[in-house]
């Protein structure tokens, strides 16, 4: 049995900085991801949490809140 703690969508160049997706990459990395560990294949996937984070260096676009909102993204996620 596995719990992932978290997943986000995020990218690297080649000096190991990150770089933050598009709200749409978010989102569809976001969909595709938990359709994936919900799968009966992925049966061994017992809980998941969103890394919804917000900082300088990865910009918003993985955030389920900002500003004390909820974003798109996270009304996506509480619908998943």
């Amino acid at each position: 049995m596995c719990r992932v703690t978290e997943f986000a969508c995020l990218s690297w160049d080649s000096n190991g900085n990150p770089l933050p997706c598009s709200d749409s990459e978010s989102e569809a990395f976001m969909k595709s991801t938990v359709a994936w560990m919900e799968s009966p294949e992925q049966s061994f996937v017992t809980g998941y949490a969103w890394e919804g984070f917000q900082t300088s260096g990865t910009g918003t676009s993985n955030a389920l809140v900002v500003n004390g909102a909820i974003t798109s993204l996270g009304t996506t996620y509480a619908g998943l």
